[in-house]
């Protein structure tokens, strides 16, 4: 897998584990120890780990801090709508 593949993959994983919805999570595959893999798959702490290793720990954190952010303001907006 090219560093470009490899990157697409931590960010879709990334994504994957921070749902807008509630979810069910499991063990991760690769036996980190984790049980916040969402759908059976690689958790969070993995996939930010193999993105670190492309573009560094700061922007990761950064992005995922960012990510949850963009969440909250999605729920923000949903209850705008469902409470008027």
């Amino acid at each position: 897998m090219s560093r470009e593949e490899k990157y697409h993959d931590a960010i879709r994983l990334i994504w994957r584990n921070l749902p807008g919805q509630p979810s069910t999570f499991s063990a991760c595959v690769r036996d980190c120890g984790s049980y916040g893999a969402r759908g059976g798959g690689v958790c969070l702490e993995c996939a930010k780990k193999d993105l670190s290793v492309l573009v560094g720990e700061d922007f990761v954190n950064e992005y995922v801090q960012n990510i949850r952010d963009l969440r909250s303001l999605e729920e923000d907006m949903l209850e705008i709508i469902l409470h008027p």
